[in-house]
């Protein structure tokens, strides 16, 4: 209580003192904020005097004012003695559209007859710079500029034009301005009008409007030179207009002395001033720097602060000696009070826990039982007090314990253990022990005391749970074992499809080369046209198989993302001109440009999406548009279709699911195309979507996480378009046909033959291989499954040849019926040169066939 009050008394006088100085010093920085503010604005009202006096010349002479009277009066003005920091004194005429050539001329024949309004451009209005003083070289980059062009110039000329009054611009970036040593600026104008016009109202002052008298301040400079030097006490920002940002900042003295910021600083007193001045709220921002806190000398507080702790702490003393002596006394007291309650407690936890509390002797006997060993073991605390540990042991455990006693005893320090037990009832019980030796002060272990808990159920449902964890494995095991043997079975029969399917179309296209009959190319034409639907039904079965499986990879590039889909859905133009549809992209202007992800997948599902919605829209229009929502983007492709019912929607992204299977349904389809389209948008991490009402159309809409990445400065040239040559223009050439399937090398042949080439066939890869090192071939068309030796190990053992005898390289096309992207880098990685995918069509291997003979020829 005596140094609480000591304390408080020091303190008071401390605060009395310290208020003081801290009051005279909050005086002093606001007396130097406001010398600071009144100055600079008293300088603005200097400064319109002058424009004022400009102004006059036109009231004297009017329209007769010349360029050497304008020079005259600003040469007696004196800018660099009088006015320092003001970039000159200037006029701008005020011109109508019809009076700009005239003008233009006549300045031309003052002797500069390069002079252009800028920027140039048809407007309703221009203000040209015509005068500046000093006509400087820095001013001169002035000199024809239209002001009333730029936003901030032209809402401070609408105000001085419109009130009559001297008018200040925001803050600009002045013409003035070259790359070394910018500054911020403003622009005061002061509206010059013909006299004789009226002036009282607005519409008066606009008609009577002759131009602008103004003068360009740099504000560094124009700062400098009204406060002679900048303050080292104190730091100032100066604002115009309402809000404190970069945007608005017209001067800083921190900036201007190039000085960096006090570390961990923070201001004694801060302030703000708003003056009202030329049509701009001006802010003034005040801050200390540590030069204005070493002005003021707090010493005399804090020595009054220290002495009177001081005293406070002698006179505490003498109060604290005096009552030490009764403390210790309680103190005492208190602590025995506290470790028998203590001790109390301690014997009621170890009575009411869960475990079993254990004591034992130095010859194990029992000299402690709790009520939790009671129910553990079903002996009373009256049975188990004074019986050996081997009681609650099985006979294999007890001889354990009987050769690990003296051991125990030897070592120090707690033992934990997992042992098996058993109860009064012979139930056998598996029991956590932890165990400490209980030792008296000369060091001697006199007993142990252990804490046991049964976790019998615990062991039983871990085994449990294991077993459940081996069935679940086996169970998923044979599930992927299931899919696997799925996809493995629609890979294998797209395989088997293909190879047919080449013989099948290569005769068709064969046909329709050399038959001209109406009638049967008419057919000829249904079975292509057939023959394209099953292919294209192939290609969808084997991508939702490999969906399925997880086969599908998804690929992180940089690629530009208007152009990937400008190139999907260009490639229904003509069908939608066909059917009199409009389809129209739209990517809204914040989707960045280039983006990180899988533009070929991308592109697959904007392709489904859109042919679906071209099928379902008989007139109206297709939109595709995509737009930036959140961190993702949001692509949308809307029709004006058919819609489709609420109670069917949900069948849409179902597996060979229709909204209408039915007998007599319109349209056709396999269902597949917007299953695909789900799973391509799941595997890039994005999720699908649609809303339609029957009748009112569809707008399908899928989300995708695509990273955005730095846009490119150029762009890339196109990919190179593959050379396409007619039979006419191709060399003759020897070519190899290795094909396992009769049917398939004998259509190829034929194509051969056809286009004036002559060729061999091999059944096997080693065949193949045999053949071309007995003959000369130009180029070798190779089949990817065949018997004895594959393709691809052909085509390496042919690579291989080729380099060990430096022979010259044979053209080699790969054939495959396998659509996976992972085999074609494979064959290509092999050494072969082309891949094609089965079924193929005669045309697009004689392209082939002809792109590489020409490369040879060159």
């Amino acid at each position: 209580m005596v140094l609480a009050i000591s304390l408080a008394f020091t303190f008071f006088l401390w605060r009395i003192v310290d208020r003081g100085i801290i009051e005279r010093a909050e005086q002093l920085f606001q007396g130097q904020a406001e010398v600071i503010a009144s100055r600079i604005v008293k300088r603005l009202h200097d400064h319109e005097q002058v424009l004022l006096g400009g102004n006059a010349l036109f009231h004297v002479k009017g329209d007769a004012v010349t360029r050497s009277d304008w020079r005259q009066y600003v040469s007696a003005l004196d800018l660099r003695k009088h006015l320092p920091g003001i970039l000159g004194f200037g006029y701008a005429v005020w011109l109508s559209p019809a009076q700009k050539e005239a003008h233009i001329k006549e300045v031309r024949l003052e002797g500069f007859p390069e002079y252009v309004i800028r920027p140039e451009g048809e407007r309703p209005v221009y203000t040209s710079i015509i005068w500046l003083e000093p006509f400087d070289w820095r001013n001169r980059r002035a000199f024809g500029y239209d002001m009333y062009s730029e936003p901030v110039r032209r809402k401070a000329m609408d105000r001085a034009r419109d009130t009559g009054k001297t008018s200040i611009t925001a803050k600009v970036l002045l013409v003035q301005e070259t790359e070394q040593d910018p500054q911020n600026g403003m622009l005061m104008y002061v509206p010059s009008y013909r006299q004789g016009m009226p002036t009282d109202t607005v519409e008066e002052r606009r008609a009577a409007l002759r131009g602008f008298v103004y003068s360009p301040i740099r504000m560094t400079d124009y700062v400098r030179n009204t406060l002679g030097e900048l303050p080292t006490e104190i730091e100032f920002e100066i604002y115009a207009g309402e809000t404190r940002s970069d945007d608005h900042l017209m001067f800083s003295s921190r900036s201007a002395e190039e000085l960096p910021p006090p570390h961990e600083y923070r201001p004694a007193f801060s302030a703000v001033k708003i003056i009202d001045a030329f049509g701009v709220n001006w802010q003034f921002t005040f801050r200390t720097l540590p030069a204005f806190d070493k002005e003021f000398n707090r010493s005399k507080s804090m020595v009054t602060l220290l002495t009177g702790i001081l005293a406070s702490i002698l006179l505490s003393v003498l109060a604290f000696l005096q009552a030490q002596s009764r403390r210790q006394a309680l103190t005492i007291a208190d602590q025995m009070a506290q470790q028998l309650a203590a001790r109390q407690r301690l014997a009621l936890h170890i009575e009411q826990t869960p475990l079993a509390a254990i004591e034992w002797d130095d010859h194990f006997r029992v000299t402690a039982w709790n009520r939790a060993a009671e129910k553990i073991f079903d002996y009373s605390a009256e049975e188990a007090i004074g019986a050996h540990a081997s009681f609650i042991l099985p006979d294999a455990e007890q001889r354990k314990i009987e050769k690990g006693l003296p051991e125990f005893f030897q070592n120090t320090g707690a033992k934990s253990a997992t042992i098996r037990n058993i109860t009064k009832s012979g139930k056998i019980i598996v029991c956590d022990w932890y165990n400490t030796k209980l030792v008296n002060k000369s060091g001697t272990v006199i007993g142990v005391a252990s804490l046991a808990q049964d976790i019998t159920e615990r062991l039983q449902a871990m085994e449990r749970l294991k077993l459940a964890t081996e069935a679940a494995e086996v169970a998923r095991g044979e599930a992927e074992q299931a899919n696997r043997a799925k996809s493995e079975f629609l890979a294998n029969m797209s395989h088997e499809i293909r190879t047919p399917m080449t013989v099948f179309m290569g005769a068709v296209e064969h046909l329709l080369q050399i038959d001209t009959d109406p009638d049967r190319r008419n057919l000829l034409e249904m079975a292509e046209q057939s023959a394209q639907r099953l292919r294209s039904l192939i290609d969808d079965i084997l991508d939702l198989s490999r969906i399925e499986a997880h086969g599908l990879e998804i690929e992180e590039r940089e690629f530009e993302l208007r152009s990937c889909v400008r190139g999907a859905v260009g490639l229904f133009t003509m069908s939608a001109r066909e059917r009199n549809l409009r389809l129209e992209t739209e990517v809204a202007p914040e989707v960045p440009g280039w983006v990180l992800g899988d533009p070929d997948w991308l592109g697959q599902v904007l392709i489904n999406l859109v042919g679906n919605a071209l099928k379902f829209t008989p007139e109206g229009e297709i939109r595709v548009s995509v737009k930036v929502r959140g961190d993702l983007l949001e692509f949308a492709v809307a029709d004006t279709g058919i819609g489709i019912p609420e109670e069917k929607q949900h069948l849409l992204f179902q597996k060979f699911s229709q909204t209408d299977s039915s007998f007599h349904r319109q349209y056709g389809g396999s269902g597949l195309g917007l299953a695909i389209s789900k799973g391509l948008v799941e595997l890039m991490g994005g999720q699908i979507d649609v809303q339609s009402r029957k009748g009112k159309g569809s707008v399908f809409t899928f989300t995708l996480p695509l990273k955005t990445v730095s846009e490119r400065q150029s762009v890339a040239p196109p990919a190179e378009t593959p050379l396409e040559v007619t039979v006419e223009e191709i060399p003759s050439a020897r070519i190899l046909i290795a094909e396992d399937d009769p049917l398939v090398r004998e259509m190829v042949r034929m194509t051969l033959a056809r286009g004036g080439w002559e060729s061999e066939t091999a059944e096997t890869g080693r065949e193949a291989l045999k053949r071309y090192e007995q003959g000369s071939f130009d180029l070798i068309l190779m089949d990817l499954q065949m018997p004895e030796m594959d393709g691809i190990e052909a085509t390496r053992a042919i690579r291989r040849k080729e380099a060990e005898d430096g022979a010259r390289r044979t053209f080699i096309i790969g054939l495959t019926a396998h659509a996976r992207p992972e085999i074609k880098e494979e064959c290509l990685n092999a050494g072969m040169d082309e891949v094609l995918i089965k079924p193929v069509q005669m045309k697009d291997l004689s392209a082939a066939i002809g792109r590489c003979l020409s490369k040879s020829a060159e």
